[in-house]
């Protein structure tokens, strides 16, 4: 398939992170039967769950052995154990992400995505699973640089991942500024205002440690709505934190009982938040 970044592989993490609490299992597989759903009955019949993810750190990568690894690998798993199935996992460049449910490519997108009105037109979300911020990056000795109103200039140069909610973010916050989009699926933000094809880029705030260790002994600054953000981002830090859900094709009202049913269990007993520390540790720190 000529849109994917990697190839599909049917392949589940090899470490899943250590939560395995469930508050009612029985629950949520009530919720996610074939006769409530049309989509959980075609992912039955066909015998494998096909889930489209990103690749960013700790969301998703894949190991040395090709494996996909992370947080949405886990819950993917997770999901195809409730459902009874196999599991494919098939990465894509965000941009393209939507299209895939939307088109019937991919039974569900779990990519960390944000919940935005322009997808929101495209497809359905589940309840959030995640909230999430974003912060501005920009190399420490741009002196020059130390507010959004320093950054929202004409002769200033933005870049953010093509696809992501950043786009968005950038161009609301920045609209005076020149904007440019890169994959960043396999070369971090931070590597193009390093090398000066960008003056500042764009992170989701819990990856500003994969920006540090990225920049390998660079310094680099962290902008949010007050300015320089000293210290771990707080959420006043943050630029419009969004919610973050799974995606699914417009119409299956069932499929999304069972996800919302599987999302509260995920979240209230804590799994989700688990699963993120985990990788976070593993992964970006």
């Amino acid at each position: 398939m000529k849109n994917v970044i990697r190839s599909a592989a049917i392949a589940t993490a090899l470490v899943l992170a250590p939560s395995y609490v469930w508050a009612d299992a029985a629950a949520v597989k009530s919720a996610c039967v074939a006769e409530k759903s049309p989509t959980i009955k075609a992912i039955q019949d066909r015998g494998t769950l096909v889930w489209a993810t990103g690749i960013s750190l700790p969301t998703a990568t894949k190991d040395s052995n090709g494996n996909f690894i992370g947080v949405e690998p886990d819950n993917a798993k997770e999901l195809a154990d409730i459902l009874g199935v196999k599991l494919a996992v098939q990465a894509y460049t965000y941009d393209l992400l939507a299209p895939t449910v939307a088109t019937g490519t991919a039974d569900i997108v779990g990519a960390n995505l944000y919940i935005t009105d322009t997808r929101r037109k495209a497809i359905d979300f589940s309840d959030p699973y995640n909230h999430e911020g974003s912060a501005f990056v920009v190399l420490a000795n741009r002196t020059d640089l130390n507010t959004i109103d320093d950054l929202n200039r004409p002769e200033i140069r933005v870049i953010t991942g093509t696809g992501t909610g950043l786009v968005d973010l950038a161009a609301k916050f920045l609209s005076k500024a020149q904007q440019s989009t890169a994959d960043i699926s396999s070369i971090p933000e931070v590597q193009f205002i390093m090398t000066k094809q960008a003056d500042v880029t764009m992170v989701d705030t819990p990856r500003l440690p994969l920006m540090v260790k990225a920049a390998m002994g660079t310094p680099l600054k962290f902008i949010g709505k007050g300015g320089v953000i000293n210290g771990v981002p707080t959420r006043d830090d943050m630029i419009d934190p969004y919610d973050i859900g799974f995606g699914v094709r417009k119409g299956d009202a069932g499929f999304l009982t069972c996800l919302n049913t599987w999302v509260k269990d995920l979240t209230d007993t804590g799994r989700y938040q688990q699963r993120w520390d985990h990788w976070l540790t593993t992964l970006v720190h």
